[in-house]
């Protein structure tokens, strides 16, 4: 910044260099990047969320550094500002404050496409280590936490097609780095598992996946 600052200091470098000098100060609008979950975005999509800039501007994409397409978004658009000698600080040094932790847990099962014949049904809940509160479909809206979907469920069979169907359930909430949280999988017994088990050799062969993010970054295992 300090060069910058020092060769921007010349209208002609500003006039030939104004997107080096921050004089034209603008995101790519045809700009697109890849996450880490596989999925384009634009520029924009890192202005939204101040933990965005902090992992991607600095990052490449195609071999672009991304903070060079996404100048606005990645906080790049300030003015010229002179070169200061520092000033010894009479503040308290304090430590930098916790990012917050958005955590997103689903329990899914494979599409209808992928999966075998047979039934399967399971329920997903999240409860706090050390208390009684629990996050499931039976109590979807805590204070800390948000449950969407039914629960876990698949049912394949080629002779009740109306029946046929793969679903997901996910609980998210923000964790605090003082807390720690269980993360439960109940297996539903019903009465269409002895039927489908008898027909269908590969019943057993059904399972549901819990995939946990925090951040919108997936953990290295699923469960």
């Amino acid at each position: 910044p300090q060069r910058r600052n020092n060769a921007c200091a010349a209208q002609e470098v500003r006039t030939n260099c104004p997107r080096s000098c921050r004089t034209c100060c603008e995101d790519d609008k045809t700009f697109i990047f890849t996450t880490d979950n596989n999925r384009e975005k634009t520029c924009g999509w890192i202005a939204d969320d101040p933990t965005r800039q902090k992992k991607y501007c600095d990052t490449l994409s195609n071999g672009v550094l991304i903070a060079n397409k996404c100048l606005e978004s990645c906080g790049l658009c300030s003015p010229l500002t002179p070169t200061l000698s520092p000033q010894p600080s009479t503040s308290p040094v304090l430590p930098p404050p916790v990012d917050e932790c958005r955590v997103n847990a689903t329990l899914s099962f494979p599409s209808i496409e992928e999966a075998v014949n047979g039934y399967h049904n399971d329920e997903l809940s999240v409860s706090k280590q050390g208390s009684d509160e629990e996050c499931s479909i039976k109590n979807q809206k805590r204070s800390w936490c948000s449950h969407d979907g039914i629960d876990g469920l698949i049912h394949k069979d080629p002779y009740y097609e109306d029946r046929t169907l793969s679903q997901s359930e996910s609980v998210q909430f923000l964790a605090k780095p003082e807390e720690s949280y269980l993360f439960k999988i109940e297996h539903h017994f019903t009465t269409s598992e002895p039927f489908h088990e008898a027909y269908y050799d590969k019943d057993h062969m059904m399972a549901g996946v819990l995939e946990i993010s925090a951040n919108e970054k997936a953990l290295a295992e699923k469960f």
